[in-house]
C-alpha cells in the first residue's frame, strides 16, 4: 500500500515528499522563467535550506522513530501506549516539518513575479490520471494484504484463530484503500492549491491537518490490530510474525519519501 502511495506522490509531487518545493525539475523551470539573478540566489538558497530540513527529517526518522517501533513491534511486553507516545512524538515533528514547508512555499512566491510563477506550475503541476492512480494504489494493498496472510497462516495454527486473522487483514486492507483515497484526493487538492499565485495560508494548513489525521487513522488501526494479531499468536511463533509487521511500521509517513 505504501509503495502505492509514494508511486502517487510521485506523480503528483516529482518525489514522494511533503511539499513539490523538492520536486527536483523545480530548479531547471525556474532557471527557465525566472531571468533575474538575484532572485534565482534567493530562490536556490531555499531550496538548499528546504532539501536539507527534509535530510535531517528523514535521518531521525530511520534513526529513532522506526528503530523504536521496530524493537516495540518485536517485544511481546510493549503496550498500545508504549506506541502511543512514540507516535505522538513522532507526528508532533512531521507538523513542525509540515508548517515550515508551508512557510516556505508562500515566501518563494515572494522570489517570483505572477506571470513566471503561471509557466512554473503549468510545466510542473501535471495532474495524472484518477482512475489509473486508484488502481495502482488499490493493487498494492492487495499484494500487501496477500502477503500479511500468508505469513499469519503460517504462523496463527489455530483455524477459529486464522479466520481472525484474516479478518483483522480485510479490515486493514480497507484502510489501507481508504488511506491511499483520501491521500489522492488531498494530493489533487493540493495541486488546485499550489497553483494560484495568491493562496492563502489557511488552505496550505487545512491539506496539513487533513494528511496528519489521515495517519494518524492508520497508525491507530495499525497498532491495534498488532495487538490483536499478538493475542492469538504462539509465543514461540511472535518473532517470525512480527518481522513481517515490521515493514509497515518503518512506512511511518504514508505518502512521504522513504
Amino acid at each position: 500500500m505504501l509503495i502505492g502511495l509514494l508511486t502517487l506522490a510521485f506523480l503528483l509531487f516529482g518525489r514522494g515528499h511533503e511539499t513539490f518545493l523538492l520536486n527536483p525539475e523545480l530548479p531547471k523551470s525556474v532557471n527557465i522563467y525566472v531571468k533575474d539573478k538575484e532572485r534565482k540566489k534567493e530562490i536556490d538558497s531555499l531550496i538548499k535550506q528546504v532539501e536539507k530540513t527534509q535530510v535531517a527529517f528523514e535521518k531521525k526518522m530511520k534513526g529513532v522513530y522506526e528503530k523504536k517501533l521496530v524493537s516495540l513491534n518485536m517485544s511481546r511486553s510493549s503496550v498500545p501506549a508504549d506506541f502511543q507516545s512514540e507516535y505522538e512524538l513522532f507526528y508532533k515533528d512531521l507538523n513542525v516539518l509540515t508548517t515550515g514547508y508551508v512557510d516556505d512555499e508562500l515566501k518563494i512566491r515572494s522570489f517570483i513575479h505572477p506571470a513566471e510563477w503561471d509557466s512554473i506550475m503549468n510545466k510542473l503541476a501535471k495532474t495524472p490520471d484518477n482512475e489509473k492512480a486508484q488502481k495502482g494504489l488499490s493493487a498494492e494493498n492487495k499484494k500487501l494484504h496477500d502477503k500479511l496472510l500468508a505469513t499469519c497462516n503460517k504462523y496463527i495454527p489455530v483455524p477459529a484463530d486464522k479466520a481472525t486473522a484474516g479478518n483483522l487483514l480485510d479490515g486493514f486492507e480497507k484502510k489501507c484503500d481508504s488511506l491511499g483515497n483520501a491521500f489522492l484526493n488531498l494530493n489533487y487538492r493540493y495541486l488546485q492549491i499550489i497553483r494560484p499565485y495568491n493562496t492563502p495560508r489557511a488552505d496550505f494548513l487545512q491539506i496539513r491537518d487533513q494528511m496528519a489525521r489521515e495517519r494518524q487513522s492508520y497508525s491507530s488501526y495499525l497498532v491495534n490490530m498488532r495487538f490483536k494479531l499478538l493475542a492469538i499468536t504462539p509465543e514461540k511463533n511472535w518473532e517470525n510474525l512480527a518481522k513481517e509487521l515490521n515493514s509497515v511500521f518503518t512506512d511511518i509517513v504514508p505518502g512521504a519519501s522513504k
